[in-house]
């Protein structure tokens, strides 16, 4: 097994060789393997919050966010270096103007989605844009996440 920073960029199922709802066990050794040298078992992450643990695995440019209590990986970011595109024409560094899908902004994520390709967003490289700096944006990151699982994950963490 191996990531793969120009892999496909798919909507809501896979970036950087990685599937979504993948447990993480399954990848731990290939991660292990690779950064052991680096960091010997002190491989880095961050909390996100209560339930979420983001490794960001900057060889491979990918971050992955995994849900604690399940171990499943329900959500992958691009990193600056990533070559990867979706619909093979969409990637890091592509000005929005030049996106030929139909792309609405969503407030709340601070990104475009396409209303047509559930689970992904693409982030511009200006937070929190002014409308009409849009035909300015490119795009910084692009995240696929799977929206069925993240609107049930609270139920999974209740006792």
């Amino acid at each position: 097994m191996s990531f793969d920073s120009n892999a496909d960029i798919i909507a809501g199922v896979s970036l950087g060789g990685i599937t979504l709802l993948d447990p993480i066990a399954i990848h731990w050794e290939y991660i292990n393997e690779h950064f052991f040298h680096r960091y010997g078992d002190n491989l880095p992450y961050h909390m996100d919050n209560y339930h979420t643990i983001t490794y960001r695995l900057d060889d491979f440019a990918v971050e992955l966010h995994v849900h604690a209590p399940t171990g499943l990986i329900y959500k992958l970011s691009t990193l600056p270096t990533y070559r990867g595109k979706f619909h093979d024409a969409v990637g890091i560094g592509t000005p929005i103007r030049e996106v030929d899908l139909e792309l609405e902004y969503d407030d709340t994520e601070s990104g475009f989605r396409f209303p047509d390709h559930p689970g992904i967003l693409l982030e511009p490289d200006i937070p929190h844009p002014w409308p009409s700096a849009f035909p300015h944006l490119n795009v910084d990151r692009i995240t696929v996440f799977n929206e069925d699982y993240i609107e049930k994950a609270p139920s999974l963490t209740r006792r």
